[in-house]
């Protein structure tokens, strides 16, 4: 934009400001998925922001994400992948890269802690 919309008051008129692009230099930082898990999180990822081709480093925030948008991709996480992630966790972890390291890494546990539980009977 070169000039930005105001207001009679001088003020910078939100509602006359176009969307923004937020397809803008993803071509040059896309790198594209390489496990189920990262597939996973990236369609969870997109449809929680209505948006297409996010690569795992994407950052969530700088996609559109909010809060709000945090806890709906954190509730179809777990769902997804049977974990108990907190949102905290998502807000450490904002790209689907290490989301995915975060469900790979809590799965393996989960599976160590029941087979060990089952020893123990």
């Amino acid at each position: 934009m070169d000039k930005l919309p105001l207001t009679k008051n001088g003020k910078v008129d939100r509602k006359a400001l176009p969307e923004p692009d937020r397809s803008a230099g993803t071509e040059a930082e896309y790198e594209a998925p390489r496990n189920y898990v990262e597939q996973r999180i990236i369609s969870i990822l997109e449809d929680v922001l209505g948006t297409e081709r996010m690569g795992i480093s994407c950052h969530f925030f700088d996609k559109g994400g909010n809060s709000l948008k945090a806890m709906q991709a954190v509730h179809s996480i777990n769902k997804t992948f049977g974990i108990d992630m907190r949102i905290s966790t998502f807000f450490k972890h904002p790209t689907a890269k290490s989301l995915a390291r975060f469900v790979l890494t809590a799965e393996a546990e989960s599976a160590v802690s029941e087979e060990y539980a089952e020893e123990e009977v």
